[in-house]
């Protein structure tokens, strides 16, 4: 008799709670999986993509078969196949890392299992480098369960999945509704984690219904630390308000309504999980599973260190120029002479000469081999600096005096109480010596604090002394780090990613565990890293909004690749050097005079940040931002200069690099906030910009050259989801310019536009993202009129004066800077918005730029131009700008409009839309106005627009239509009160009418 065997036992799931991928564009993502599921049979497993150069690339059977499947449910005018094969190419299943794509497959929708085709390979190997690898996906069965769901409706349901791909496909709200309420099915087990305060919290979607079910308050989820893991993935899915019960803005969770539904489902939630039959590793006895997690987090951090410095050294060649066998000697040599038995064993009349200083000046005490023996020094670190107080003992040269004590404190000692001193020191690292030899191999983060510990109970006061420490490295090279400054270790450990420990000795022993899981010496690792991360970094916050007017001023300071900050009436600042330096008093005595006569403390405060300012240099890194905003990151810090033409005259020359999302935040975001320039500290910021400055900045992201100096490298778009010209146009009130917010930040965002009615939230939500763009230089509105030139669009000259004469100088318009901007940063989408570009004269205004916006003209495609501005300058359009204009067809037939721009320009009607209106009334009233004029005029372009009408009721009638429609009327049929009467026929079912004993222009009434 056959039966069956023991049911598998799976392994605890690791819940990547630590990791720090993101995951943008969840909708396209899971759509693009689900999709190749579907055209693959519905196969159990499957090899998706193939490696190419350093990314990778869906295979080429796949590719046709989406070519089928696309071709089913759409023609070549709605999305070719280049526009498709762009889509894809630009999905995260083909861009985003390995773990990223874990959390939300595995984790958040347990969808598939994802693993790199190379078993070999660990799941970290996408970390660094920006390479990708070729992967393999193995199912589950909720495909099974959405295969279920499409059967009847199969079709509706692809063309869904193909819109969330980005294909411009018309699809049925309800059947995409109950796609997102089965995937919020499918989400309700993962785990997410946030830091509150001091305490970590693991949480899943119940905790947040039930939180919201009970309290009238939002729900922050942005915890008090950086967001990482399937946090991350959450806040991305419900941007895109992937769970049709929960709201999102700015981090805090809402509920999309109050009634029933949410409560019972919920409570059926509550029920599933209840009856999960497997614990998830993390979540159950979530307090005393949460420690263990964090020391697989901290552990797989130091092993990503050690590939970060392998990777390096095998991409670079970097080769340490001492070698092994070198090295060995040179521990060798110094161990005979000075290890713990020999130290032990110095005689009293020897003691004092072989650690210390003496007036004798030999060259070989311990202490001199630590600070001055030129191999020791070169190989094991450095502790030059300071005086010879920094030993605890010393005996001065002329004199022939024992010292100890401090420089502000010297105790001069006879020589009875020097070799006590002495003999104190020397029993004291012997002692230590003991206890480290007593630990054997340290290799966790809790050994090396517990060592600490003891090894500070012993010290005392000698426990934070470098030299002590280089003494022990040298001792026990594979226990502690060749650097033994405070400041150096940190910043290694930050490069790195790593938080540091408090303790001196533990986070020499991090560094440690760093190097021996690469394999290096620790010399060896040293030279290595700080090849890779050269000096010590000092961020710096950078405000960039000019005070009184609320202006951010940093769209100039990106294009001219400059940092400044205010209080020019100071005039320059080298006035208030001394000896190099900036003197504080001085420039806070005068910033009282000027600025604050009666607040001394503030005067002070802010030449402190003047102080910060002139000292940054080419190891500071700017941070520039508007208010709690990241713009971005500056490096190569040039010498201070005075420029009083700018609105901030104090300068410096500065590389901006592009690397935050519009949303991002520092972990602890009300640092400094208040401060136009001072340094930052606060340990989670640190980690969060190190990692942004070393991992997330890019070449392409750094504006270092002008055109002249440097040639910057387009490609042809291969994603054309957006015409790179078109004008949006109507009848008055269409909301033209209210809709080119929505596609000026799809075009940003790289996504379908959506033209659906909006909540004040969510509109107010756009605005929001849309104001961040604006302020990072990415959208950039004007309006054209009658008066307006080339010298404002493109470049022109303005006088300036100085000195008491009149000189010019050459002064970029808007579109030439967001022009450059753009092309110094090809990685990004930048839109001009031209508000009624009709009403300009276009010739006048763009010139020879007419030519250069043709698609193909751009730079960066195959029939690229360049001209000669009349001033001499080289200038070319990028072709990651985009023109977005608006016009009033009222004013303006498109047939009528310049032929020029009509050829090199898209058009899309913004027609009257009755839907948008609250009020049946209303609604009623534009329909009959409009049918009546299209009939008499035989012309959409004199329509109404429903704008009038929106947020409006029926009692508001009269004043809409004697304020605003009914003077439109008189204008279009020439003052015709004949027809204008008839068109207020439109009135027919309402409660007004035209008011007879009115004797002016016709106006209406409420009856009665």
């Amino acid at each position: 008799m056959i039966r069956p065997d023991n049911a598998t036992e799976y392994p605890d799931i690791d819940l990547k709670l630590g990791i720090k991928s993101s995951l943008p564009n969840v909708k396209a993502t899971l759509a693009l999986l689900v999709l190749l599921w579907r055209v693959s049979n519905k196969t159990a497993t499957l090899e998706y993509c193939e490696e190419e150069e350093n990314g990778v690339k869906l295979t080429d059977d796949l590719t046709s078969k989406l070519h089928a499947l696309l071709r089913t449910e759409c023609d070549e005018s709605v999305c070719t196949f280049d526009t498709f094969d762009g889509l894809i190419k630009n999905n995260q299943m083909l861009k985003s890392q390995l773990e990223a794509l874990i959390v939300a497959f595995e984790l958040v929708w347990k969808l598939a299992k994802i693993r790199f085709s190379d078993e070999k390979k660990p799941s970290s190997a996408e970390r660094t480098g920006g390479k990708r690898f070729a992967k393999r996906l193995s199912f589950t069965i909720n495909m099974d369960l959405l295969d279920v769901v499409f059967q009847n409706e199969t079709d509706e349901y692809t063309k869904v999945l193909l819109k969330w791909i980005g294909v411009n496909i018309e699809a049925n709200p309800e059947y995409e509704l109950s796609l997102l309420r089965i995937l919020t099915v499918f989400s309700e087990s993962a785990v997410y984690k946030l830091s509150d305060g001091d305490k970590e919290v693991v949480f899943n979607l119940k905790s947040l219904y039930s939180k919201l079910i009970t309290s009238a308050a939002e729900v922050d989820i942005n915890g008090d630390n950086e967001a990482k893991g399937p946090l991350r993935v959450l806040k991305s899915s419900l941007s895109e308000k992937m769970n049709p019960f929960l709201g999102y803005k700015d981090g805090r969770v809402s509920l999309t309504s109050d009634g029933d539904d949410i409560k019972h489902y919920s409570e059926r939630v509550d029920a599933y999980l209840s009856l999960s039959t497997s614990k998830i590793k993390g979540y159950q006895d979530a307090t005393e599973e949460l420690a263990a997690i964090a020391d697989e987090i901290d552990m797989s951090e130091y092993d990503f260190a050690a590939k970060i410095i392998r990777d390096y050294i095998s991409e670079t060649g970097y080769e340490f120029d001492v070698s092994e066998a070198d090295l060995s000697s040179l521990y060798t040599d110094f161990n005979e002479r000075f290890s713990p038995d020999k130290l032990a064993a110095i005689p009293d009349d020897e003691l004092l000469k072989t650690i210390f200083y003496t007036a004798d000046s030999t060259n070989d005490s311990l202490c001199y081999w630590l600070e001055f023996h030129t191999q020791n020094k070169k190989c094991f670190g450095s502790i030059a600096g300071g005086s010879s107080f920094k030993f605890g003992l010393f005996q001065k040269k002329d004199e022939g005096t024992w010292i100890t004590g401090s420089p502000t404190k010297p105790e001069e000692l006879t020589p009875a109480q020097a070799l006590q001193v002495g003999r104190d020191i020397r029993d004291i690292i012997v002692k230590g010596a003991a206890i480290i030899k007593s630990y054997g191999a340290a290799d966790s983060l809790d050994v090396y604090e517990k060592l600490d510990d003891e090894l500070s109970a012993v010290l005392g006061k000698y426990g934070q002394l470098q030299w002590i420490h280089k003494y022990y490295c040298m001792v026990f090279p594979s226990l502690f780090a060749t650097w033994h400054s405070y400041d150096w270790q940190y910043h290694i450990l930050y490069a790195y990613g790593i938080k540091p420990s408090g303790k001196y000795y533990a986070r020499s022993g991090q560094l440690s565990m760093i190097a021996n899981r690469a394999k290096l010496s620790g010399p060896a690792f040293a030279h290595a890293s700080f090849d890779k991360f050269g000096n010590i970094k000092h961020f710096c916050r950078l405000g960039t909004t000019e005070g009184t007017s609320g202006e951010s001023l940093f769209p100039t300071w990106r294009t001219e690749k400059i940092a400044a900050i205010g209080w020019n009436g100071l005039g320059s600042l080298s006035d208030y050097q001394m000896d190099g330096d900036l003197v504080k008093k001085a420039v806070a005595e005068k910033l009282g005079e000027l600025y604050y006569q009666t607040d001394a403390r503030t005067a002070s405060r802010k030449a402190g940040e003047l102080v910060t300012f002139f000292k940054t240099n080419s190891d500071t890194v700017f941070v520039a931002m508007n208010g709690e905003q990241l713009l971005s990151l500056g490096d190569k810090i040039g010498a201070y200069y005075f420029d009083e033409s700018q609105v901030f005259a104090h300068c410096k020359s500065v590389a901006w690099h592009d690397c935050f999302q519009t949303d991002e935040r520092l972990p602890q975001k009300s640092e400094a906030i208040l401060t136009s320039c001072h340094d930052l500290s606060a340990e989670e910021n640190l980690l969060f910009l190190y990692h942004k400055y070393y991992y997330e900045i890019s070449d392409e992201g750094a504006i270092e050259m002008n055109e002249e100096e440097k040639e910057i490298a387009m490609t042809p778009r291969v994603n054309p989801l957006h015409p790179l010209n078109q004008i949006i146009y109507g009848a008055p009130g269409t909301g033209k310019t209210y809709s080119s917010i929505e596609y000026a930040m799809a075009i940003i965002e790289n996504r379908p536009v959506d033209l659906t009615a909006q909540t004040r939230e969510q509109r107010q939500a756009l605005m929001t993202k849309y104001s961040e763009a604006v302020t990072a230089g990415r959208v950039v509105f004007t309006t054209f009129h009658q008066s307006y030139g080339y010298e404002e669009f493109v470049q022109g000259i303005r006088p300036d004066a100085k000195a008491g004469t009149i000189s010019f100088k050459k002064v970029d318009g808007v579109f030439k800077t967001i022009a450059d901007t753009a092309k110094r940063d090809p990685g990004n989408n930048y839109v001009i918005i031209i508000d009624e570009i009709n009403r300009g004269n276009i010739s006048k205004i763009f010139g020879e730029l007419i030519t250069l916006i043709e698609e193909d003209k751009r730079c960066g495609e195959l029939n690229q131009l360049t001209v000669t501005l009349p001033m001499g300058e080289k200038f070319s359009v990028p072709n990651n700008l985009y023109i977005i204009g608006t016009m009033n067809s009222a004013d303006k037939s498109i047939s009528l409009i310049d032929t020029a721009l009509r050829r090199r320009f898209g058009f899309v009607e913004m027609a009257p839309n009755e839907s948008l209106i609250g009020d049946s009334v209303l609604r009623g009233v534009l329909f009959a106005l409009n049918t009546y004029i299209r009939k008499e005029l035989r012309s959409t372009d004199l329509l109404i627009g429903h704008a009038y009408f929106i947020g409006k009721s029926a009692d508001d009638l009269g004043s809409i239509m004697n304020n605003s429609i009914i003077p439109l009327l008189y204008e279009y049929f020439y003052d015709d009160e004949a027809k204008v009467k008839k068109a207020l026929d439109c009135l027919a079912d309402t409660d007004f009418v035209i008011d007879t004993a009115y004797r002016g222009r016709i106006r209406i009434t409420k009856k009665g």
